[in-house]
């Protein structure tokens, strides 16, 4: 592990499973949009087939498909759309988003800005979204650089968002250097087809990398990589 640490000085995060989990949050968001338009209730094991990690439009067809709603879609793929929004935009300013962090990411990010390394967070989520999570943590001056999807015409896994930070610092031609933080075999894979080295956060290991030199299985906690970097 501690080789992975090595030479590196800057760091990239995702936002979703790896800086915070608000998986309940999406769902209870997407719950109450689905059955107050199609008075429909949505199960947690339908929203994690047709909607994790995926974009609304794409998740939204398949589960009308899925509800032999086919021809509905182009009718209520929008007023779903806006209810989810705002529902969302409702719980993330509401609540307290602290509880739903990964162990140890907030003294990790100082422990990192005090060393003076540079952050990054690269994520497909929306900057808007995005906005409101960092502020409600604390910690968007945490953040060196933030692409969101806006930044990208395509969204990870499409390694364009890594280009675009290639692009960012034309200075340094070395990315041994940096090091990403990612949740799924598919952000994973861009990382490390881009020729990053990448550190899987996660409850479950991605074993598909485990051959790679440059990637790592590491879990929910962020308080023992302190201990790495110097």
């Amino acid at each position: 592990m501690k080789t992975l640490f090595n030479n590196k000085k800057i760091y990239i995060f995702d936002l979703d499973w790896v800086i915070l989990n608000i998986e309940n949050i999406n769902f209870i968001a997407y719950c109450s949009a689905i059955d107050s338009i199609l008075n429909k209730p949505l199960s947690f094991q339908e929203y994690r087939e047709n909607f994790q990690w995926k974009r609304f439009c794409d998740g939204i067809n398949l589960f009308m498909r899925a509800c032999s709603l086919e021809n509905e879609i182009q009718n209520l793929r929008k007023r779903i759309g806006e209810k989810v929004f705002l529902h969302k935009k409702e719980l993330l300013s509401r609540e307290s988003l602290s509880k739903y962090t990964t162990k140890g990411i907030i003294p990790f990010l100082k422990f990192l800005k005090n060393k003076q390394y540079k952050i990054w967070l690269a994520t497909s989520t929306t900057f808007f979204f995005v906005d409101i999570i960092l502020n409600n943590l604390g910690i968007t001056s945490s953040f060196d650089v933030i692409l969101t999807s806006e930044s990208v015409k395509h969204w990870k896994p499409s390694p364009e968002i890594y280009k675009l930070a290639f692009s960012s610092l034309w200075w340094t031609n070395n990315f041994y250097t940096w090091l990403v933080f990612e949740d799924s075999n598919d952000w994973i894979k861009s990382a490390l087809d881009s020729g990053l080295c990448c550190i899987g956060i996660g409850e479950v290991p991605h074993t598909a990398f485990d051959w790679d030199k440059n990637y790592k299985f590491w879990g929910n906690d962020f308080w023992a990589f302190i201990s790495y970097i110097v």
